[in-house]
């Protein structure tokens, strides 16, 4: 994407982000109630939270929303998807910071793979897949072979990960511990839809094994995406300093020169 066309996204977005405030400014000056809760329904036996809340947005939009209760296995998943995102954020800036030979592409995928996380570790502590489910399951009743209409929502988020896998592929194919970590992390994904669609208890533990698994993956990647820029402007990183007597592993970077290397303005 050009200069001029992420420009002219990032306005329109703005202008709908701004057009979208102005509306509900509007309509809380006229007196229309932004969000009003309606009421409470109780849960079914076994499951994870306490009360589902019916509540209207904008004086017309009846919602179901679960009260959140917070377990350590939520909390540690949504702080290990957290880590995944702000990582990748910083290893984008860095990438774009190097202006190495593929800084585009990576500061993109890099970005991406945070916002992705991001997403990910707001729906693991907001519940957000759960109330969209109970708001399916008012507006549109059951969803066959599914306990909680919820799951299908998690179990669809396999459509956009596949696809960037597939469409990256190049990017994670520099690591194959990457490529083979994101196999099984997808395939721990599916397994855990299943188990999630049941109402077992093992999914909790399997999302922490998914988190962790993630966390590593990325890491792998951005060793060897970073590793690849820097040397593309002259550095190359060496785990152990040339020469080294005590066999001590510690970071060190050789600048060299490289024909032809560029670094964009």
């Amino acid at each position: 994407m050009g200069h001029r066309p992420r420009l002219a996204a990032v306005g329109i977005a703005g202008g709908l982000l701004l057009a979208g405030f102005a509306v509900l400014a509007g309509l809380a000056a006229a007196g229309v109630p932004l969000a009003e809760d309606k009421g409470t329904l109780p849960a079914e036996p076994g499951t994870s939270h306490d009360l589902i809340h019916e509540i209207v947005l904008l004086g017309f939009a009846k919602v179901r929303v679960q009260e959140l209760v917070f377990n350590k296995f939520d909390a540690f998943t949504g702080f290990a998807l957290s880590m995944v995102s702000g990582a990748s954020f910083m290893v984008a800036m860095f990438i774009r910071a190097v202006g190495g030979a593929n800084w585009r592409r990576l500061q993109w995928f890099w970005l991406l793979v945070a916002a992705g996380a991001a997403w990910l570790a707001f729906d693991e502590l907001a519940s957000f897949h759960e109330s969209a489910g109970f708001t399916w399951e008012l507006w549109f009743g059951n969803i066959p072979w599914f306990e909680y209409e919820g799951d299908l929502i998690i179990a669809l988020y396999l459509i956009p990960a596949t696809a960037f896998l597939i469409l990256q592929r190049r990017l994670i194919a520099q690591s194959r511990l990457c490529v083979r970590l994101l196999i099984a992390a997808v395939v721990l994904f599916a397994v855990d839809s299943v188990l999630d669609s049941t109402g077992s208890r093992l999914d909790e533990l399997l999302e922490m094994a998914i988190a962790g698994v993630l966390i590593v993956a990325f890491a792998a990647l951005a060793i060897t995406h970073l590793a690849a820029e820097l040397r593309s402007v002259g550095v190359a990183p060496q785990l152990m300093p040339a020469g080294s007597s005590n066999g001590a592993a510690m970071p060190h970077f050789d600048a060299v020169r490289v024909p032809g290397d560029g670094v964009r303005p």
